[in-house]
């Protein structure tokens, strides 16, 4: 019995076998895709909503007496105004370490509670 070896596929049939699994990996890529930024979608309205409480937390800022810039209030004031949120979220790393300096920050609650 002579063991027969197997056909080696041609040129041609090994190119059109490639272009298939990259083209099946690129769909999966491309769903993957679509499914992060649907994902992101919640994530952006947050950090909106964060844009926003900035925002009154900077008017806030701009309306305290100069007295009071190094007071309680005025240095939680600043930290909290000095926290750089991203416009998208593109890079979740940069996202998750400015989400976590969100989330310890100590803000302030008003004059007399701070």
């Amino acid at each position: 019995m002579s063991a027969t070896k197997p056909k080696k596929q041609s040129r041609p049939e090994r190119w059109a076998e490639a272009c298939a699994e990259a083209r099946t990996a690129l769909d999966a890529a491309r769903e993957a895709e679509a499914a992060l930024v649907k994902a992101m979608e919640p994530i952006e309205a947050a950090f909106e909503t964060l844009r926003e409480l900035k925002g009154e937390y900077e008017e806030w800022q701009g309306r305290l007496p100069e007295s009071l810039s190094s007071s309680p209030v005025g240095e939680k004031l600043e930290a909290v105004t000095s926290i750089d949120l991203p416009d998208n979220g593109e890079d979740l790393d940069a996202v998750e370490a400015v989400l976590d300096e969100c989330e310890g920050a100590d803000l302030p609650r008003g004059f007399g509670n701070d």
